[in-house]
């Protein structure tokens, strides 16, 4: 998936809306708060907001341990 994609998934869900902040990237918010940021083009990385305790499950595959520099309550998808 791309930024653009995203965008479009989640302009799809009921009350969201998109701002522009922190100079170019776009912010995805549903009742002023942030679920999703991503930079200005298709190309761009993106964070999703998880919830604290799903985001070891999502990021710590069994056996393996992932160092990276998402922070617990954001994924940034590789």
């Amino acid at each position: 998936m791309n930024a653009d994609t995203l965008g479009e998934i989640c302009l799809s869900l009921p009350a969201a809306i998109v701002n522009v902040q922190w100079h170019d990237n776009r912010v995805y918010k549903v009742g002023g708060k942030m679920f999703a940021v991503s930079g200005p083009d298709a190309a761009s990385l993106y964070s999703l907001k998880v919830d604290d305790h799903r985001f070891l499950e999502l990021t710590d595959p069994p056996g393996e341990r992932q160092v990276g520099a998402d922070r617990p309550g954001y994924l940034c998808p590789r």
